[in-house]
């Protein structure tokens, strides 16, 4: 790359400089826009193809029939591979291999496969490689109160709206779009019910999860 200089340069003043760095600073800005657009257009579809994953479950005879073939092929070949009385002296039938080195081989491949298509089914689950949700609600939630403390005073005016006094508005379809109308999407865990005392908020929550952690640590 060829730099070229003009007798401007060594001419220039400290206001030209300053200009310099202002139409920078604006164009570093209109750069930061273009790539916040695009990340959060990019968590957007992750959101979607993440509800999506959830919608279509995988049907519970496919997993019950994978799982009985598999435990059903090893257990007829635990039989049908063995040798013969070798007493019987039978032709063919002698014992070359003790340890059959290849039929393990395949127990431990299909085995495998079979414990990830299982842990496939649901990645949200509390094991050690599923995703950290529990993290992310906890996250998420300290950082709204975050906000909420700290913003408290810099929110805009409120005004009245068209739903002021309607608690439960309906979404303002038009007569164009009312017969488009669905029913919104609920979870897989929608209809999911727990006891009263496992849905109350402890008064001391660090108690609560140091007894978890000790728990657990007496498990191992």
């Amino acid at each position: 790359m060829t730099v070229t200089y003009t007798h401007e340069v060594a001419n220039a003043r400290l206001s030209g400089f300053s200009s310099l760095l202002v139409r920078w600073k604006g164009s570093v800005y209109k750069l930061f826009y273009n790539l916040f657009l695009q990340e959060l257009n990019t968590y957007r579809t992750h959101c979607g193809s993440l509800v999506n994953y959830d919608w279509i479950s995988v049907p519970l005879v496919y997993t019950q029939v994978v799982t009985v073939a598999v435990y059903m092929f090893f257990v007829s070949t635990l039989l049908s591979r063995q040798y013969l009385d070798p007493t019987m002296n039978y032709t063919g039938h002698e014992v070359d291999l003790y340890v059959p080195i290849f039929t393990i081989c395949q127990f431990f491949f299909y085995m495998g496969w079979l414990k990830v298509a299982e842990q496939l089914i649901n990645p949200f689950g509390e094991d050690d490689d599923d995703f950290e949700v529990n993290w992310c609600i906890d996250r998420n939630l300290e950082i709204s109160m975050l906000a909420v403390d700290q913003m408290y005073s810099k929110h805009p005016k409120m005004q009245r709206d068209l739903y002021w006094n309607i608690p439960n508005p309906d979404v303002p379809y038009t007569a164009a779009s009312a017969n488009h109308k669905v029913e919104p999407f609920m979870g897989s865990t929608f209809d999911m019910r727990l006891p009263k005392e496992n849905v109350q908020i402890p008064e001391n929550r660090m108690d609560l999860l140091k007894d978890i952690n000790d728990s657990k640590v007496n498990n191992q």
